[in-house]
């Protein structure tokens, strides 16, 4: 409904009354000074007495949700607070916590006041992201999300589980996994065996060790690659390159190079050589500052890129599913 208000000099205005309140999310980058974590919603939200039951008692259990678990993916709050919550959940996240735009943690609403860089605790809310290309997708799908109708015998408010992954099915309804979702065995197993860093890479790898997280999104990425294909899952591939070392330094870095015909052909030898990239010094991208990252040997540097083959370039493979860089802005067909 647009209302027209004439001020004192004759001046005509038009207002939309029905538009919605604007969403003011705190949003923080990964090097946010610790002092600037949000500790309570934006001073500009709409006051909570002015919002609509339905819209606080959504507010109410996400805030009661991130009291046990304080650092969630959107996806998972959706599954756990119900379908019913869809419409509010945008409105609903800028009263419950923060959000990280880059960083180990991007794409993660944290509860206020808490900062995950300080406690590796927190490690396991780590996310992992991917870009799940669908194929023979119309063009105009791209500008319109569809949306399946609800089936009125389901329960609206009844949780889910496609934050899961469980390295058998994938329900691509989003592309953020955090690393206490991860119920695969292969790759739960290499979370649960990983040693722990001493202080936090607050740029890419969290508070896991390089070796350890370059090989979570390599190994996991082509699983998921093979289930949205309708590929057999071959474990005994990935466990070789499970093996590559959690740290890897400039003494140990043979141990992440395959011979093609010894170790399973060309595709061993890809995915090898991505771990070996993105365990290594990454500087000066576009979208990330020019500093520190984990490096081969162990120590943090500044620094260009060492010589070789592998490069900053993300690969996609090839049943369309991409890695991202948790540092860069890259526009997603999956929200």
């Amino acid at each position: 409904m647009v209302k027209l208000t004439i001020d004192a000099t004759g001046r005509t205005t038009a207002t939309n009354s029905a538009a919605p309140p604007k969403i003011i999310t705190h949003t923080v980058s990964f090097d946010c000074p610790a002092a600037d974590i949000p500790t309570a919603p934006h001073p500009n939200c709409v006051p909570e007495a002015n919002l609509e039951s339905a819209l606080l008692a959504h507010i109410a259990k996400m805030r009661t949700f991130l009291t046990t678990r304080p650092i969630a993916t959107r996806r998972c709050l959706l599954n756990h607070l119900g379908r019913a919550a869809e419409y509010d959940l945008k409105a609903a996240v800028q009263y419950a916590g923060y959000v990280f735009a880059s960083g180990p943690w991007r794409d993660s609403v944290v509860a206020f006041g808490l900062d995950p860089r300080t406690d590796p605790k927190y490690r396991i809310y780590q996310t992992l992201i991917f870009k799940i290309m669908q194929k023979e997708k119309p063009k105009w799908q791209h500008a319109v999300q569809l949306r399946v109708a609800p089936n009125p015998d389901e329960d609206p408010n009844a949780p889910i589980s496609s934050h899961m992954f469980d390295g058998k099915s994938v329900i691509v309804d989003g592309k953020v996994w955090q690393a206490c979702d991860i119920t695969d065995p292969l790759l739960r197993g290499m979370l649960d065996r990983s040693p722990v860093r001493a202080t936090c890479d607050i740029y890419q790898d969290g508070w896991y060790p390089n070796g350890t997280w370059a090989k979570m999104k390599v190994l996991m990425r082509d699983k998921i690659a093979m289930i949205t294909a309708g590929v057999p899952v071959n474990d005994a591939l990935y466990e070789k390159l499970a093996a590559i070392p959690d740290v890897l330094t400039r003494e140990n870095l043979d141990l992440a190079i395959f011979d093609r015909a010894r170790d399973g052909g060309l595709r061993v030898i890809q995915m090898a050589g991505d771990i070996r990239a993105l365990s290594r010094v990454r500087v000066g991208k576009v979208g990330v500052p020019k500093g520190p990252y984990e490096v081969v040997d162990g120590k943090e540097a500044e620094g260009g890129e060492e010589e070789g083959n592998d490069g900053e370039e993300e690969r996609v493979d090839g049943n369309g599913v991409e890695m991202e860089d948790e540092a860069d802005e890259v526009d997603m067909e999956m929200a």
